[in-house]
Protein backbone atom coordinates (compact mmCIF):
# COMPACT_ATOMS: atom_id res chain seq x y z
CA UNK A 1 0.00 0.00 0.00
CA UNK A 2 1.38 3.44 -0.74
CA UNK A 3 0.30 6.01 2.19
CA UNK A 4 0.54 9.41 1.66
CA UNK A 5 0.71 11.80 4.55
CA UNK A 6 1.02 15.73 4.07
CA UNK A 7 3.63 17.51 6.13
CA UNK A 8 2.72 19.99 8.58
CA UNK A 9 4.58 22.70 6.50
CA UNK A 10 1.89 23.05 4.45
CA UNK A 11 -0.69 20.55 6.13
CA UNK A 12 -1.03 16.66 7.18
CA UNK A 13 -3.03 10.50 4.93
CA UNK A 14 -7.31 9.00 5.36
CA UNK A 15 -6.18 6.19 7.75
CA UNK A 16 -7.73 4.45 10.98
CA UNK A 17 -5.20 1.34 11.47
CA UNK A 18 -1.96 -0.05 11.11
CA UNK A 19 -1.47 -2.85 9.31
CA UNK A 20 2.20 -4.39 9.93
CA UNK A 21 4.19 -7.00 8.54
CA UNK A 22 4.57 -8.77 12.13
CA UNK A 23 1.85 -10.33 13.99
CA UNK A 24 -0.91 -7.73 14.98
CA UNK A 25 -0.15 -8.61 18.16
CA UNK A 26 2.98 -7.57 17.85
CA UNK A 27 2.93 -4.27 17.24
CA UNK A 28 0.01 -3.35 20.23
CA UNK A 29 1.83 -0.74 22.80
CA UNK A 30 1.11 0.65 26.15
CA UNK A 31 -0.75 3.86 25.48
CA UNK A 32 0.56 5.35 28.54
CA UNK A 33 4.27 5.31 26.75
CA UNK A 34 3.03 7.65 24.26
CA UNK A 35 1.27 10.20 25.88
CA UNK A 36 1.35 12.69 23.17
CA UNK A 37 -1.23 10.01 21.32
CA UNK A 38 -4.94 11.04 21.26
CA UNK A 39 -8.06 9.78 20.05
CA UNK A 40 -10.48 11.78 18.42
CA UNK A 41 -14.37 10.74 19.17
CA UNK A 42 -13.70 7.42 20.18
CA UNK A 43 -11.25 4.85 20.44
CA UNK A 44 -10.79 3.20 16.86
CA UNK A 45 -12.13 6.94 15.10
CA UNK A 46 -9.84 9.55 13.94
CA UNK A 47 -6.67 10.18 16.24
CA UNK A 48 -4.41 13.03 16.85
CA UNK A 49 -0.77 14.57 18.18
CA UNK A 50 -0.62 16.65 21.70
CA UNK A 51 2.07 19.75 19.91
CA UNK A 52 1.80 22.07 22.72
CA UNK A 53 0.07 22.27 26.36
CA UNK A 54 -3.17 22.88 25.04
CA UNK A 55 -2.67 21.74 21.41
CA UNK A 56 -3.65 18.99 19.09
CA UNK A 57 -2.99 18.40 15.44
CA UNK A 58 -5.03 16.35 13.01
CA UNK A 59 -6.50 16.07 9.63
CA UNK A 60 -8.98 18.49 8.74
CA UNK A 61 -11.40 15.47 7.08
CA UNK A 62 -11.69 14.58 10.70
CA UNK A 63 -13.68 17.37 11.54
CA UNK A 64 -15.93 18.22 8.72
CA UNK A 65 -19.10 19.04 9.91
CA UNK A 66 -18.13 18.60 13.41
CA UNK A 67 -20.04 20.95 15.71
CA UNK A 68 -17.96 19.38 18.97
CA UNK A 69 -14.66 18.21 18.78
CA UNK A 70 -13.70 16.07 21.82
CA UNK A 71 -10.26 13.98 22.22
CA UNK A 72 -9.37 10.86 24.59
CA UNK A 73 -5.86 10.59 25.94
CA UNK A 74 -3.84 7.95 27.60
CA UNK A 75 -5.89 7.84 31.02
CA UNK A 76 -9.32 7.77 28.84
CA UNK A 77 -10.19 11.06 30.32
CA UNK A 78 -11.95 13.16 27.57
CA UNK A 79 -11.40 17.07 26.34
CA UNK A 80 -13.76 18.90 24.74
CA UNK A 81 -11.86 21.41 22.06
CA UNK A 82 -12.59 25.09 22.45
CA UNK A 83 -11.16 26.19 18.67
CA UNK A 84 -10.39 24.92 15.31
CA UNK A 85 -7.41 26.50 12.93
CA UNK A 86 -6.65 25.57 9.51
CA UNK A 87 -4.28 27.23 7.58
CA UNK A 88 -5.89 30.49 6.06
CA UNK A 89 -3.68 30.31 2.75
CA UNK A 90 -4.27 26.37 2.62
CA UNK A 91 -7.84 26.00 3.72
CA UNK A 92 -9.23 22.88 3.44
CA UNK A 93 -12.68 22.57 1.79
CA UNK A 94 -14.76 19.46 2.93
CA UNK A 95 -16.83 19.35 -0.29
CA UNK A 96 -13.89 19.09 -2.68
CA UNK A 97 -10.37 18.68 -1.48
CA UNK A 98 -10.72 15.59 0.34
CA UNK A 99 -7.47 13.64 1.87
CA UNK A 100 -4.12 14.92 0.80
CA UNK A 101 -4.90 18.23 0.12
CA UNK A 102 -4.30 20.55 2.45
CA UNK A 103 -6.02 18.38 5.11
CA UNK A 104 -4.60 19.58 8.62
CA UNK A 105 -6.37 21.35 11.62
CA UNK A 106 -4.76 22.62 15.06
CA UNK A 107 -7.54 21.91 17.55
CA UNK A 108 -7.34 24.11 20.77
CA UNK A 109 -8.41 23.00 24.32
CA UNK A 110 -8.44 24.88 27.72
CA UNK A 111 -5.14 26.42 28.72
CA UNK A 112 -2.38 23.53 30.32
CA UNK A 113 -4.67 20.43 30.15
CA UNK A 114 -2.09 18.87 28.00
CA UNK A 115 0.99 20.06 29.88
CA UNK A 116 2.04 15.94 31.59
CA UNK A 117 1.31 14.75 27.86
CA UNK A 118 4.30 15.15 26.39
CA UNK A 119 3.67 17.24 23.67
CA UNK A 120 5.92 16.95 20.82
CA UNK A 121 7.78 19.36 18.75
CA UNK A 122 6.78 19.99 15.46
CA UNK A 123 9.72 18.58 12.82
CA UNK A 124 10.04 21.63 10.86
CA UNK A 125 12.85 20.78 8.00
CA UNK A 126 12.33 18.93 4.52
CA UNK A 127 14.84 16.27 4.74
CA UNK A 128 12.06 13.27 5.09
CA UNK A 129 13.24 10.81 1.97
CA UNK A 130 15.16 7.97 3.27
CA UNK A 131 14.11 8.44 7.02
CA UNK A 132 12.02 6.32 9.12
CA UNK A 133 8.87 7.24 10.31
CA UNK A 134 6.71 5.94 13.50
CA UNK A 135 3.21 5.93 13.12
CA UNK A 136 0.60 5.24 15.96
CA UNK A 137 -3.33 4.15 15.24
CA UNK A 138 -6.22 2.30 16.90
CA UNK A 139 -8.35 1.51 13.80
CA UNK A 140 -8.62 -2.05 11.92
CA UNK A 141 -5.67 -3.94 12.33
CA UNK A 142 -4.05 -6.92 10.65
CA UNK A 143 -1.76 -8.09 7.87
CA UNK A 144 -2.32 -7.11 3.67
CA UNK A 145 -3.04 -11.23 3.38
CA UNK A 146 -5.82 -10.80 5.68
CA UNK A 147 -7.47 -8.36 2.84
CA UNK A 148 -7.33 -9.49 -0.41
CA UNK A 149 -9.96 -6.65 -1.62
CA UNK A 150 -10.16 -2.94 -1.11
CA UNK A 151 -13.67 -4.09 0.61
CA UNK A 152 -12.67 -6.33 2.88
CA UNK A 153 -10.12 -3.63 4.11
CA UNK A 154 -12.72 -0.82 4.27
CA UNK A 155 -14.85 -3.22 6.63
CA UNK A 156 -11.27 -4.06 8.65
CA UNK A 157 -12.37 -4.76 12.46
CA UNK A 158 -10.70 -2.67 15.38
CA UNK A 159 -10.34 -3.97 18.68
CA UNK A 160 -9.45 -0.81 20.92
CA UNK A 161 -5.61 -1.52 21.28
CA UNK A 162 -2.94 0.72 19.92
CA UNK A 163 -0.74 -0.28 17.56
CA UNK A 164 2.49 1.29 16.13
CA UNK A 165 4.47 0.79 13.29
CA UNK A 166 7.59 2.27 11.45
CA UNK A 167 8.41 3.17 7.25
CA UNK A 168 10.97 4.66 5.18
CA UNK A 169 9.64 7.80 3.70
CA UNK A 170 10.56 7.63 -0.04
CA UNK A 171 9.02 10.30 -1.61
CA UNK A 172 8.43 14.02 -0.50
CA UNK A 173 6.69 16.14 -2.64
CA UNK A 174 4.05 19.26 -2.53
CA UNK A 175 3.70 18.85 0.97
CA UNK A 176 2.71 15.34 0.91
CA UNK A 177 5.25 12.93 2.44
CA UNK A 178 5.08 8.72 0.45
CA UNK A 179 5.29 5.76 1.64
CA UNK A 180 4.45 1.98 0.82
CA UNK A 181 4.71 -1.54 2.62
CA UNK A 182 6.76 -3.95 0.98
CA UNK A 183 6.15 -7.22 -0.09
CA UNK A 184 7.33 -9.88 2.58
CA UNK A 185 9.64 -11.76 -0.54
CA UNK A 186 11.43 -8.05 -0.78
CA UNK A 187 13.77 -8.92 1.68
CA UNK A 188 13.24 -5.47 3.53
CA UNK A 189 14.53 -5.70 6.64
CA UNK A 190 12.81 -2.79 8.66
CA UNK A 191 11.45 -3.62 11.94
CA UNK A 192 7.50 -3.21 12.33
CA UNK A 193 7.04 -2.00 9.00
CA UNK A 194 3.80 -0.91 8.42
CA UNK A 195 1.02 1.33 7.02
CA UNK A 196 -1.68 3.03 8.46
CA UNK A 197 -5.28 2.44 7.59
CA UNK A 198 -8.90 3.39 7.68
CA UNK A 199 -9.59 4.50 11.44
CA UNK A 200 -5.94 6.28 11.96
CA UNK A 201 -6.75 9.57 9.99
CA UNK A 202 -5.02 12.53 11.56
CA UNK A 203 -2.82 10.02 13.72
CA UNK A 204 1.31 11.12 14.32
CA UNK A 205 4.21 10.42 11.40
CA UNK A 206 6.89 11.25 13.63
CA UNK A 207 10.54 11.27 12.38
CA UNK A 208 13.99 10.74 15.00
CA UNK A 209 16.05 14.18 15.16
CA UNK A 210 18.36 14.47 17.51
CA UNK A 211 17.62 11.97 19.43
CA UNK A 212 13.93 13.12 20.01
CA UNK A 213 10.80 11.75 18.11
CA UNK A 214 9.29 14.74 16.02
CA UNK A 215 6.22 15.10 14.63
CA UNK A 216 6.41 15.87 10.43
CA UNK A 217 2.55 15.08 9.23
CA UNK A 218 -0.79 13.54 10.00
CA UNK A 219 -2.15 10.44 8.92
CA UNK A 220 -4.54 11.76 5.72
CA UNK A 221 -5.20 9.14 2.87
CA UNK A 222 -4.06 7.26 0.20
CA UNK A 223 -4.87 6.53 -3.38
CA UNK A 224 -5.17 2.70 -4.02
CA UNK A 225 -8.36 0.97 -3.84
CA UNK A 226 -7.23 -1.72 -1.60
CA UNK A 227 -4.94 0.14 0.90
CA UNK A 228 -4.28 -2.68 3.15
CA UNK A 229 -2.33 -4.75 -0.16
CA UNK A 230 1.33 -5.46 0.17
CA UNK A 231 3.42 -3.15 -2.46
Amino acid sequence: MRALILSLLCVLYPSDAVITKVKPSDAVIDRSTVKFFVSLFQKGDCAGTVIGGKYVVTAAHCVCGAKKINVIDYKNDKYEAVKAYQNPNRAFNCNRDGPNSNDVAVLEFENGVFANHDPRPVYSKSDEVSKTIWILGMGINGQPDDFPSGNKCRNGKTDGLLREGFNIVDRAENGVIYYDMSPNNSGSQLDKEATAQDGDSGGPALILSNGEWMVAGANSGTDENNSCDWG
